[in-house]
């Protein structure tokens, strides 16, 4: 059930995105997808970036980048009983990947998650300011 999810797919947002012209056949009607629930009073509600998408066909000079110069940020975080969760400050990413691009889905689909292949993997990591101030 999408629902008991750890991240499913309740928002989106059209936007456009142009300096790059002719644009891909396959990057149209680009959204950014967003997980907006909101559990309890007690507890702070998610507002958590999933996707967006964007082009950068300079990055095919790259070795082992192929396709049309369309790529997306997939993030994820972590589960509310799962290592790295932060009650207070549940919209904290715990891994980006870069990915070709893909049309966005349904509102209300459980969050494709880790990919079986990306071009880049980006791992987060949190210090309080007071802690980093102290030198922890």
């Amino acid at each position: 059930d999408a629902a008991e999810a750890n991240q499913v797919v309740t928002g989106v947002q059209a936007y456009q995105f142009s300096g790059y012209e002719p644009q891909p056949e396959a990057f149209t009607d680009p959204v950014l997808e967003f997980d907006r629930r909101e559990f309890s009073e007690d507890e702070p509600p998610y507002l958590r970036l999933l996707r967006y998408g964007f082009l950068d066909p300079d990055r095919l000079q790259l070795p082992r980048v192929t396709g049309d110069g369309s790529f997306e940020w997939a993030m994820n975080y972590p589960a509310a009983d799962g290592p790295g969760f932060v009650v207070e400050q549940p919209n904290l990413i715990r891994d980006a990947y870069l990915k070709p691009y893909n049309a966005g889905g349904d509102c209300g689909r459980e969050f494709e998650g880790v990919p079986n292949s990306a071009y880049a993997r980006v791992e987060y990591s949190y210090q309080r300011l007071s802690e980093y101030l102290v030198g922890y």
